[in-house]
């Protein structure tokens, strides 16, 4: 696997860049960098990951790059690409989630959560879907109403994706306004997966679930 970061606003030759990564319940991990040209230009590595990684870089691109080798299963995580000045990072790529198993992709199954205010006297009503075993860690979510009207992406949230006994479990959660809650009753939750798309009904429990 080679990961790629590309640099814009300085050249890539002028700066220290490095990478760094994020496993599942652990703290970020130094993977190594490469040199400013000025500096010498040569990658250098935390010895922890010797023979299993190796940076480079391509000026004419302005790019520079990480190629891992011979991937375990721990070796899922977030990688980071960074610029490196002196003693921290002044600027951090978005991060990149690669993960390594032996299952099978898989789209997910798709549930809906029980509402949330629907008995009480708030003014929003928290609906939310649970997407199980799903592989690779890939999904988005939407929610529609029974018009098939989005209720619009800043009324909703994806929880970040748990990683468990080799596939992955998400949330969606929304707010919809009472008066909206009651006049409709029925909102859609739409998980987009590469392996397939699913889509769940949301329904007030004093309703009878559309067919």
């Amino acid at each position: 696997v080679k990961l790629d970061c590309a640099v814009s606003g300085v050249e890539v030759g002028g700066w220290y860049w490095g990478w760094c990564r994020k496993c599942q319940g652990k703290g970020l991990e130094w993977l190594g960098g490469i040199k400013s040209i000025n500096g010498g230009g040569e990658a250098y590595y935390n010895s922890c990951f010797n023979n299993q990684i190796v940076i480079s870089r391509d000026t004419a691109k302005n790019e520079f790059y990480l190629e891992l080798r011979t991937l375990t299963i721990a070796d899922s995580a977030v990688y980071f690409c960074v610029r490196c000045n002196y003693a921290y990072f002044d600027y951090w790529g978005q991060g990149t989630m690669v993960t390594v198993t032996s299952e099978t992709p898989k789209a997910p199954s798709l549930f809906p959560l029980i509402p949330s205010g629907d008995n009480s006297e708030t003014i929003d009503i928290t609906i939310g879907c649970l997407a199980k075993n799903f592989l690779p860690d890939s999904i988005d979510f939407s929610w529609d109403n029974q018009r098939n009207e989005s209720i619009g992406n800043q009324n909703y949230i994806k929880f970040p994706s748990i990683l468990s006994s080799g596939t992955y479990t998400a949330v969606s959660q929304a707010k919809v306004p009472r008066s909206t809650w009651d006049e409709f009753q029925l909102f859609y939750c739409k998980a987009t997966h590469p392996q397939g798309n699913k889509i769940v009904p949301v329904v007030r429990q004093s309703c009878r679930r559309l067919s």
